[in-house]
């Protein structure tokens, strides 16, 4: 019986260590795609900024524009002397 136990113990030595560096291999995965996923969602925030920042940058300029067309205007481009009518 002692026999027994001594030779299932030494083929199962190697197991526990292999179960843990399956789970440190799996953990490590995880934690690689949850950094990823971070950096992605960051330049996915950044570029909707951007985005969102040009839109509202050109929605000014043609307002602008607009204001600057008409002739009531303080600073139209109608009343300036170097555009003329």
């Amino acid at each position: 019986m002692k026999a027994h136990r001594e030779l299932r113990s030494r083929n199962e030595r190697g197991v526990a260590l292999l179960i843990a560096m399956f789970a440190l291999l799996l953990i490590s995965g995880v934690a690689i795609s949850l950094m990823q996923m971070a950096g992605t969602e960051s330049a996915i925030t950044a570029n909707y900024r951007q985005n969102t920042l040009a839109f509202y940058a050109a929605q000014a300029g043609l307002e602008e524009a607009r204001l600057r067309a008409m002739e009531e205007a303080p600073n139209s481009l109608r009343a300036n002397p170097l555009f003329p009518n």
